[in-house]
């Protein structure tokens, strides 16, 4: 299975926003509402569901429903989630076209939820009605009851904003690794295993003297699969094949942030940036982990440096400064799983931000003593291949739930080594 991650290619200006509310009045993502995941989830909901045979499987398909409803309607105030996570001062031309609105109120934070969600629906409903399948979809009753319920779980979300205590922040911006495995189990080519960024952040912390096990956070800017080597051709003679089958490894370039959360009481660690880099590892997932680049032709964008952050309020900060085509590795198991491999590729085809990776490894035995094994205990394990779901910065800014999510910790049992997002376990 080939999955690798969809990233931006652009950050995205003002200008296209300006153009819009010139023009059609409204800043929702448009592009998103008419894409062919959006209308086949519209016509699905206008179906009328076929008999189930028990209760809970009709609830699961609701629930499945609900939880697309609700990324759709995340995806489509994308633009406003950016908006929001920013001073609008920053954008004096947009925030003067759309002075007086409803949108700015909004963005600004100080609104009429009941008149907010009544505004919003009917905005989704008149773009509906301007689309190629009017007739069928917009202002029918049954969507107009679920894109409100939608809209109104956004807002509710929204205004329950309770960041965790204050902790220190280290943000490693623009690390680049070169060469590294993107073949994180033998059936699945995308993403780097989640242990390979979990093995990265403990050797950090190793040589940095930190003990305590933290949280980390990876915001994906680039990744490009390499081509590889040639293989062998295959010798033939009367059908057989002479010589030994040759399996091509898989590799990758990517271009990460890399953010770690300390405990307070490391609050007096050498915290400058010459000692930072000086931790990293130089290696990672098989590949190379390049060294900072001061800086190359003058070229700004070369540019790469490690911010501390002393409290939550300076992490909002500097997430704003990441760009808007940068996705964070967030986990999706607590809202979508799946029961068998083959279930796989339909949940992947209806949700196009969910993502494969490995998470971790789970023990096929008690872990004992075995001859040759290099620990003292040893186990044999398989892989866990789990889902997650990429999120824009403009998404972790504005959903304290979103930013638990992507926060990774390693959590060990008897039974498995698996990274969550969450608080580690002892």
């Amino acid at each position: 299975m080939n999955y690798p991650p969809r990233l931006g290619s652009n950050d995205r200006s003002t200008d296209h926003l300006i153009k819009q509310w010139s023009y059609k009045h409204h800043l929702l993502n448009e592009k998103v509402l008419f894409s062919k995941q959006a209308i086949n989830l519209l016509f699905g909901m206008l179906k009328k569901d076929k008999a189930f045979s028990t209760y809970q499987a009709a609830k699961v398909r609701r629930e499945e429903r609900e939880q697309r409803l609700k990324h759709l309607v995340e995806e489509l105030f994308s633009d406003i989630l950016i908006l929001q996570s920013k001073p609008l001062t920053e954008y004096p031309r947009l925030s003067r076209e759309i002075d007086g609105s409803l949108e700015k109120s909004v963005i600004m934070g100080d609104f009429d939820h009941e008149q907010a969600i009544n505004h919003f629906t009917r905005q989704i409903h008149e773009q509906l009605e301007r689309g190629k399948y009017s007739q069928d979809l917009a202002y029918q009753p049954v969507l107009i009851e679920a894109v409100a319920n939608g809209v109104k779980s956004f807002f509710k979300k929204g205004s329950s904003r309770k960041l965790p205590e204050d902790s220190i922040y280290l943000h490693f911006e623009r690390l680049l690794a070169y060469g590294s495995n993107c073949q994180s189990s033998p059936y699945l080519i995308g993403l780097p295993s989640l242990t390979a960024f979990a093995g990265l952040v403990d050797a950090f912390l190793l040589k940095l003297g930190v003990a305590k096990k933290v949280g980390f956070a990876i915001g994906l800017r680039r990744f490009a699969r390499r081509k590889g080597h040639p293989l062998a051709k295959q010798i033939c003679k009367n059908h057989v094949v002479r010589n030994d089958t040759v399996i091509d490894s898989q590799h990758c370039d990517i271009e990460f942030d890399l953010i770690v959360q300390l405990d307070e009481a490391y609050s007096e660690l050498d915290c400058s940036s010459r000692n930072l880099y000086r931790c990293l590892p130089r290696r990672f997932a098989g590949g190379v982990l390049s060294s900072p680049i001061i800086g190359t032709c003058q070229k700004s964008s070369l540019f790469k440096r490690c911010n501390v952050y002393r409290s939550n309020d300076e992490l909002t900060k500097g997430l704003c400064l990441v760009p808007s085509f940068t996705r964070f590795i967030a986990d999706a198991s607590p809202e979508t799983g799946y029961n068998s491999l083959s279930d796989l590729p339909d949940i992947l085809k209806i949700s196009p931000t969910l993502l494969p990776v490995n998470k971790g490894f789970k023990f096929l035995g008690s872990l004992c003593q075995r001859e040759g094994a290099i620990a003292d205990q040893h186990a044999f394990a398989e892989h866990i291949l789990g889902l997650v779901r990429l999120q824009s910065p403009g998404s972790v800014i504005a959903s304290p739930e979103i930013r638990k999510q992507i926060s990774w910790n390693i959590h060990v049992s008897k039974y498995a080594i698996e990274l969550l997002s969450g608080e580690p376990n002892d």
